[in-house]
C-alpha cells in the first residue's frame, strides 16, 4: 500500500495552474466538462510529461510501438535468413551424399 501521494499532488498542482486559475467555473456541469476536457483531451494526449522524455503520451506510445515493430521485423528477417541458411546447408549435404 502506497502512502506517498506525490503523483496526485503534482497532478492537482498542474490542474489548478492550467485550468482553475484561468477560468471561473459557474456550475457543477461546467466543472465536470472542464475536468473531462483537461484529462481526456489535454493531459492524456497533448501535454508533455517529464517522465516521458518531454513528449506527449500519444507521441511516446506511438514511438514505442514503432520501436517494437522495428524489432519484430528485424527478428523475423533474421529468423528467415537463418532458416534458409540452415535449409541450404542441409540440402547441400544431402546432394553430396547421393
Amino acid at each position: 500500500m502506497l502512502y506517498d501521494n506525490a503523483v496526485m499532488e503534482s497532478f492537482y498542482k498542474s490542474f489548478k495552474r492550467e485550468v482553475l486559475k484561468k477560468k471561473t467555473l459557474s456550475s457543477k456541469s461546467q466543472a465536470t466538462m472542464e475536468i473531462l476536457h483537461y484529462l481526456e483531451i489535454y493531459y492524456n494526449k497533448k501535454r508533455h510529461h517529464s517522465s516521458l522524455k518531454y513528449m506527449a503520451p500519444f507521441e511516446y506510445e506511438t514511438q514505442a510501438i514503432w520501436k517494437l515493430l522495428n524489432s519484430l521485423i528485424f527478428c523475423l528477417v533474421l529468423c528467415w535468413h537463418l532458416f534458409f541458411r540452415y535449409y541450404r546447408s542441409k540440402n547441400t549435404v544431402n546432394m553430396v551424399i547421393l
